[in-house]
This record gives C-alpha cells, sequence and structure tokens, in this order.
C-alpha cells in the first residue's frame, strides 16, 4: 500500500484523499444521498426525480432500460412503497462520509440510516451505504447502491476503484 501511494504522489496525484472536514462537500453529497434514498420510499416530485436521475450512475440507468424507463421504474417503486403505510421520518448520515481517489475517478462512501414509521407506532430502521464517483476535475457525483454489490463489483461502476479500499 505504501508503493502504491508513493507511485500516486510521485506521479503527479495532489488530491489521493479529499479533505473530509470541507463542509461543502460533505453538505453535498449528504444531500445527494438522501434525495437518493427518499427515492425508493416516497414519490419524488418532478425536481428532485430529475435530480435523482441525474446522480444515478449511468450503467443503472442503461440496466433500467434507459432514461424514461428508469423514471417510470423509480416512481412505480415508490408508489408500491408508499402504500406500505410507512413514512420516513428521518434521514441520518451516522458516519462522515468517506473520500478517496483512484488515477482517474475521486471516491466517496456514504453511510445513511432511515428510520421510516407507520400510524400504530410501529419504527422501521434500515442502513446502507452509497458509493459515489467522479472524474477527477468534474464537479457533479453519480452513485450506486453499495450495500447490493459485492466488493469486486465495485470496478464495473468505476474501473479504477482501489481494491485495497474496503466497503463499510
Amino acid at each position: 500500500r505504501l508503493a502504491i501511494l508513493l507511485l500516486l504522489l510521485s506521479s503527479g496525484q495532489s488530491r489521493v484523499n479529499l479533505a473530509a472536514d470541507d463542509r461543502a462537500l460533505v453538505n453535498q453529497v449528504q444531500a445527494e444521498v438522501s434525495i437518493l434514498r427518499q427515492g425508493v420510499f416516497r414519490v419524488l416530485n418532478d425536481k428532485e426525480l430529475e435530480t435523482a436521475m441525474k446522480l444515478t450512475h449511468p450503467a443503472i440507468i442503461a440496466a433500467a432500460g434507459g432514461l424514461e424507463r428508469a423514471r417510470e421504474n423509480a416512481t412505480s417503486s415508490a408508489r408500491k412503497q408508499a402504500t406500505s403505510l410507512f413514512k420516513i421520518e428521518k434521514v441520518e448520515f451516522l458516519d462522515p462520509p468517506r473520500f478517496f481517489a483512484g488515477m482517474e475517478y475521486e471516491f466517496v462512501l456514504v453511510p445513511v440510516a432511515m428510520t421510516m414509521s407507520r400510524a400504530d407506532r410501529t419504527r422501521n430502521q434500515s442502513f446502507t451505504f452509497y458509493l459515489g464517483g467522479r472524474k477527477k476535475g468534474d464537479a457533479s457525483w453519480v452513485y450506486v447502491d453499495a450495500a447490493k454489490l459485492s466488493q469486486g463489483k465495485a470496478t464495473d461502476y468505476f474501473p479504477d476503484y482501489p481494491e485495497e479500499t474496503k466497503f463499510p
């Protein structure tokens, strides 16, 4: 690992680790993941849905059959969840996002918890994490729900995902 770090530093990679304490960046990725997470359990308004589509990794959009089909699937799935009588109580980020970089991409792992409740006071809490990536120099992140991925599948979405970086 030290050899990899030295190689990255000597190759001019100035941002091996993004500053986890960069509050604006942390706020950005947490707000984006919050929209994605809520979109699974409630019907998003048009603006939120468009934002969610922009934040979703293009391979996921393609696997859904394209952008229109992905929109339809997201809305249909959220409508089914909405009939479950569970309402989103809160979305929380219990741990800070972890930022790191590969040769071509910058990455973030964002752990997230969501609490849902019903009128009868039944509560349900779910935990997951999202893997975000963007090409170095880009401002926009795209994400995948990484809890559904095995460690080795991260490279299906981001070819230079560092194998030594473990999922939470």
